[in-house]
């Protein structure tokens, strides 16, 4: 799916096997080409796959209040059978306070950036009750009013973050994440710092930040993270 699809109320995308939002058009911009994004903009947006869902990193999902709407809080929904792969731009109009939501099958891959409302990520909704939960370095996740969730498997699934970053701005919020029979692990990178002396000391310190008002983690076998709460 390529363009530019807009709704004032509810759009529903659906695919038996794969769904895949991404651009098919290119521009030239000061001699380098870049692809034009592709955007899907409604009220409700609700996009599922029986396998793979994607959202490329040149695509864009927007959500906006619609004001004749008042009782409808503006969503995003993206839902897979099996995996997602969620890259892209995942936003809200003129910054209202939507809901996004991503649940998949097995894996969820998170490698773009999401401003809302507040988040909820889930991985292992399938039968199999197993899939891991994964964010890389391009991850960039906001919370503006309420909080972040993260949840595995029941089954299995790992939450893993290599240098992504996820922040609950508002006051009293807070970033959950549960792994009922998985590890919750930020990944460690070698950090250097030298002391009064010129002494240059090595560590190996978790990538990535969380913040919040608090965070909640809860792993089966180990948790290793990176927090700054107030």
């Amino acid at each position: 799916l390529s363009g530019k699809l807009q709704a004032a109320q509810t759009m529903d995308l659906s695919a038996d096997d794969t769904l895949s939002v991404q651009s098919a058009t290119t521009a030239v911009v000061g001699n380098q080409t870049v692809a034009i994004a592709s955007v899907l903009q409604a009220e409700t947006l609700n996009l599922s796959a029986g396998r793979l869902l994607t959202v490329a990193d040149s695509a864009e999902l927007k959500a906006v209040q619609n004001a004749n709407t008042a009782s409808t809080t503006a969503s995003v929904s993206l839902t897979g059978d099996r995996d997602i792969m969620l890259g892209g731009v995942v936003s809200a109009v003129d910054g209202a306070a939507i809901t996004v939501t991503a649940s998949a099958g097995r894996d969820l891959n998170l490698s773009g950036r999401i401003n809302a409302g507040d988040v909820v990520l889930k991985s292992g909704q399938g039968l199999a009750q197993s899939g891991h939960l994964t964010a890389d370095a391009d991850t960039q996740v906001t919370a503006n009013t309420g909080g972040i969730s993260f949840a595995t498997g029941a089954v299995g699934g790992d939450i893993e973050m290599s240098n992504a970053t996820f922040t609950a701005s508002a006051s009293g919020q807070t970033i959950s994440l549960t792994s009922a029979k998985g590890s919750i692990t930020q990944t460690l990178v070698s950090r250097s710092s030298t002391d009064a002396n010129s002494v240059v000391t090595n560590q190996l310190l978790p990538s990535g930040l969380l913040s919040a008002a608090s965070v909640l983690a809860t792993g089966d076998s180990g948790i290793t993270l990176n927090t700054a709460t107030a």
